[in-house]
């Protein structure tokens, strides 16, 4: 994976040498349309990330006929569920592989890098782009 993002970042980096001493300049405004740059950063978000969907009940509710979840209280879900749930992410689940935002499509709701719906952050293109 080095050698992938050695060989799509070479070109916007600009190399220089002035009195023996040798300078590295990487030109910023193009890094974030290097694709495989982003599919590291979703990979990273979806393994490290210790984040929580957070909501609060709005009615009575009844899950599985055995947990009542009461009107008011609110209920904490880990990214790490929907992270980590094979049935999104197939058998490669507890493996870093950035490429599989790349090859797969997961399902709506198994990624939570920058939480979602109502919880969606809202700087999470500039936060992007600042990690990029």
């Amino acid at each position: 994976m080095l050698e992938d993002v050695r060989t799509v970042v070479a070109p916007l980096l600009t190399i220089t040498e002035k009195s023996g001493i040798v300078s590295y300049n990487l030109d910023l405004c193009d890094i974030t349309g290097v694709p495989i740059l982003k599919y590291i950063l979703q990979e990273v978000l979806r393994c490290y990330t210790n984040a929580n969907v957070t909501g609060q009940v709005v009615e009575d509710t009844v899950i599985e006929d055995r947990f009542l979840l009461k009107k008011g209280i609110f209920v904490f879900m880990p990214h790490r569920s929907f992270h980590f749930n094979p049935k999104s992410w197939g058998p490669t689940v507890d493996e870093f592989r950035a490429r599989r935002f790349l090859e797969t499509k997961h399902p709506r709701g198994a990624f939570l890098g920058f939480g979602g719906g109502q919880g969606l952050c809202p700087g999470r293109f500039f936060a992007q782009n600042q990690i990029l």
